[in-house]
């Protein structure tokens, strides 16, 4: 998707992946780190909502796949939004548009 929307790297993004089935290996990630590879400016975020608590290790390896790109975790969407909204503000005066 953002091979043909490459604006879309400048997104944050919010998955949640608690019923998510299957494994994803490190080539899974490395791939969509290429997809990610020429962002525009500024730091962006990734939030998977998951309760697992291995999934918080795996997100913070991700970051230095990403150029300029946080993963971080919450158990909820509200949580995940609530944790996007307070990542912005300490990097930015104006709030996100979620």
């Amino acid at each position: 998707m953002v091979r043909q929307r490459p604006e879309l790297t400048g997104w944050d993004w919010v998955h949640d992946v608690r019923r998510a089935l299957g494994d994803v290996s490190v080539d899974d990630i490395s791939e969509v780190a290429r997809a990610f590879a020429n962002p525009p400016p500024g730091v962006t975020f990734t939030i998977f909502v998951s309760t697992d608590a291995n999934l918080g290790t795996w997100a913070r390896a991700m970051d230095f796949e990403f150029v300029r790109r946080r993963h971080l975790c919450a158990p909820t969407p509200e949580a995940a939004l609530a944790l996007l909204e307070r990542h912005r503000a300490a990097i930015s005066p104006v709030p996100s548009s979620m």
